[in-house]
């Protein structure tokens, strides 16, 4: 379980606030994260890496996104909070959004 503290100080607090691939949130709130959406933010911002071998065949990896930690490291206003031991009730988004399957640029 992580959390995540959301203060945009341009925005009053109670303004909802969407974080790519977390949700929704209020400005000024403080909420949990589990696991398996922190998986899931990382996995939202992963890429496939594509290469050429010498027999000419192509090979495709993925490679995983940053963690929610690492995404947030340097950020001034969205605060993650390490693996915490939350209780099982856990806060959760104001509204989540579907998001396309296709990461942004790329072509079906």
């Amino acid at each position: 379980m992580y959390t995540i503290s959301i203060n945009l100080p341009d925005l009053p607090e109670g303004t909802e606030v969407e974080v790519d691939g977390l949700g929704v949130f209020a400005n000024g709130s403080t909420n949990d994260i589990s696991d398996e959406l922190a998986d899931s933010f990382q996995a939202k911002h992963s890429t496939i890496q594509t290469e050429i071998g010498e027999d000419g065949n192509q090979q495709n990896s993925i490679v995983p996104g940053r963690t929610l930690e690492e995404a947030f490291e340097d950020h001034s206003y969205i605060v993650v909070g390490g693996k915490s031991k939350a209780a099982a009730t856990s806060v959760k988004p104001a509204k989540e959004k579907s998001v396309p399957n296709n990461p942004e640029g790329s072509e079906n």
